[in-house]
C-alpha cells in the first residue's frame, strides 16, 4: 500500500512535466511567415534593401506572381520593388500571425491581410495562394488578391 502514493506522484509529475515541456516549445514558423516579420520590420524604415537580405529568404531566380502577373522575378529585382511599394505607401504591413498556414511537403498555403495606409486612408487587402519552396528557400510565391474594404 505505500508504493501506490510514490507512483501516483511520480505519475503526476511526469504529467506535469510533459504539459510544461509542450506549452514551453516556441510555435514552428514557416519560411514565409519569418520573410513577412522581416519584411514589416523594414519596409517603413529607412534600412536599405539589398539582394543578400532577400537571399536569406528566396531563391536567385525567385518569383513574385499577384492575379497572374509577375510583379518580381530575381532576388537582384526584390530591392527595387519593394523600395516602389515603400514608397507608394505611407505604412504597409503583413498581419501577422496569417488568417490561415499551413505547408505540405515543398508548398505552404497562405490566406493573410496586407494593410497599408495612405493620405486617403486604410486600404486592405486579402491574398490567398501558396510558395513553392526549394532547399528551404521561396522560389515562387503566387497569390490571389483582392481588396477587402
Amino acid at each position: 500500500m505505500n508504493y501506490i502514493r510514490p507512483i501516483l506522484l511520480s505519475c503526476f509529475l511526469m504529467f506535469f512535466s510533459a504539459s510544461v515541456a509542450q506549452a514551453a516549445e516556441p510555435e514552428a514558423t514557416t519560411v514565409l511567415t519569418d520573410m513577412f516579420a522581416w519584411w514589416n520590420s523594414v519596409i517603413n524604415t529607412e534600412v536599405e534593401l539589398t539582394a543578400d537580405q532577400f537571399r536569406r529568404y528566396f531563391t536567385e531566380d525567385a518569383v513574385i506572381m499577384v492575379n497572374n502577373n509577375e510583379q518580381v522575378r530575381g532576388v537582384e529585382n526584390m530591392p527595387a520593388h519593394f523600395q516602389a511599394i515603400r514608397e507608394r505607401a505611407g505604412t504597409i504591413g503583413v498581419e501577422l500571425p496569417f488568417l490561415e498556414e499551413f505547408q505540405s511537403g515543398n508548398k505552404i498555403f497562405t490566406y493573410h491581410r496586407i494593410i497599408s495606409t495612405t493620405d486617403q486612408g486604410e486600404s486592405i487587402t486579402s491574398n490567398m495562394g501558396y510558395a513553392i519552396l526549394d532547399d528551404g528557400r521561396i522560389a515562387s510565391v503566387s497569390l490571389a488578391r483582392f481588396q477587402s474594404q
